[in-house]
């Protein structure tokens, strides 16, 4: 029996780009690549997707794990500080004397540096959850409908965005420390920019709230950059506290000894 199913006088313009990465077996790769894509720019659908538990789409909790790590781990191979140090505790010209009062601790400068390292990167996604928590509430102030955990994925997908921009960025420290930190702290802006993206496509904001949510955003970064830092101090005082030696003494040592020199 014969098939007189008329073809197209042209036939198909070319395989599909989600075709190709079916038949390549790279399914999982692709959900991610889409959904950095639309995390860069369309954060909106990256939204919905995560509201929708979409599955060609990661959860934003999964990128931000990935992007930070991979943030984490270029700005340690730049040379880049990442975590708090002897080295960033103290100012440079305190520093000898600093590490002359932890060997008198019978401490070693560098295995107490080594705890910070480690225990500083383990610690640092649940300190920078806790310092979001700024954030969560002021959208949660402006979009009362939207559940906490829906806001939670809001802040990742803005914060995603801003990491992603930041990881190449990294290459800064090449040049100086002070370029590094300086377009660090820049990539704030697309932080702002993606929350107001989001603020407009999946919050649903008018023009009023949608300034109402710019403002309190701005403001809030003040208060989170502090209550992030504070619990990394407060880290470090635990891990040098472990290591036998107290960061106010060693801090202390250090401000003797630079008044000693200078008089």
């Amino acid at each position: 029996m014969s098939d007189n199913t008329p073809l197209s006088p042209q036939g198909p313009a070319g395989p599909k780009l989600s075709e190709l990465a079916d038949a390549a077996g790279v399914g999982v790769e692709r959900r991610i690549l889409l959904t950095l894509y639309d995390t860069l720019f369309r954060p909106g659908r990256a939204a919905q997707a995560a509201f929708d538990r979409a599955e060609t789409h990661v959860s934003p909790l999964k990128i931000f794990v990935v992007v930070a790590g991979l943030f984490f781990s270029m700005a340690a191979f730049f040379g880049a500080p990442t975590t708090l140090t002897v080295d960033s505790l103290v100012p440079p010209q305190d520093l000898d004397a600093a590490r002359a009062y932890i060997e008198a601790q019978n401490a070693d400068p560098a295995a107490v540096n080594a705890a910070l390292s480690t225990w500083g990167g383990v610690l640092v996604w649940p300190i920078t959850l806790i310092a979001s928590l700024v954030y969560i509430v002021v959208l949660k102030l402006v979009r009362p409908s939207v559940t906490w955990f829906g806001h939670v994925l809001i802040f990742l997908i803005a914060t995603n965005a801003m990491t992603l921009l930041a990881i190449p960025l990294t290459a800064m420290r090449l040049v100086s420390l002070e370029l590094f930190v300086y377009v660090q702290i820049g990539t704030i802006l697309v932080f702002y920019l993606q929350m107001m993206r989001l603020g407009s496509s999946a919050l649903k904001l008018g023009p009023g709230r949608l300034g109402l949510l710019f403002v309190l955003i701005v403001m809030a970064t003040a208060p989170a950059l502090l209550l992030s830092t504070v619990l990394q101090f407060a880290t470090a005082w635990v891990i040098m506290d472990f290591q036998g030696v107290s960061i106010l003494e060693m801090m202390d040592a250090g401000m003797a000894a630079a008044e000693a020199g200078a008089s």
